[in-house]
Order: C-alpha cells, then structure tokens, then sequence
C-alpha cells in the first residue's frame, strides 16, 4: 500500500496499523497517525517507535494504558514525569 494510503487508513482506525507492512510500522509518520487515532495502536509499531518519546508520548495521551508498549526506558521516564506532576498539582494545587 502506498504511503498515502496507509497514512488515510490509520487516521481512520488506528488499528489498521496491525495490518500494515513492517516498513510503515517503521515509519514515524504512519504511526504517529494511528496513534493519535488510538493509543493502544502503539503495540503494532516497531520496537523503535517503542523507544520514541515523541510517539510514546502521543499514545499515552491518547490512552494511558497504552505505556504497557513503550520500551522499558520510557516507561520509567514516562511513569516518572506523570508522578512528578500528579505530585506537584496536589501540593501546589
């Protein structure tokens, strides 16, 4: 499927990133696209858009439990960065 196309299926449904060719499971643009749609589209990407903190953080905004896919080192940074704020809000709050 062409660029174009998949990018048009994953704005639709970010599932259809499960059925796209491992090379737009690469492609930072096509799944970036599906998980604006759907965060929990970010456990079809690569292992390296796993490990980007721009994507990860897109899913997770979209849909919290979504972390349950990003790679080990945004976890950690992620879940830290959400409890530092949760923690800031209730003490300045």
């Amino acid at each position: 499927m062409a660029k174009q196309g998949i990018l048009e299926e994953v704005t639709q449904d970010g599932w259809a990133l499960a059925w796209a060719s491992e090379s737009d499971k690469l492609d930072k643009a096509v799944v970036l696209a599906a998980v604006k749609q759907n965060g929990r589209a970010l456990c079809y990407a690569s292992t390296a858009l796993q490990d980007d903190k721009e994507v990860v953080l897109e899913a997770v905004s979209q849909y919290w439990g979504s972390i349950e896919y990003a790679s080990n080192r945004l976890k950690e940074e992620v879940i830290k960065a959400w409890l530092g704020l949760e923690l800031w809000s209730r003490v300045n709050g």
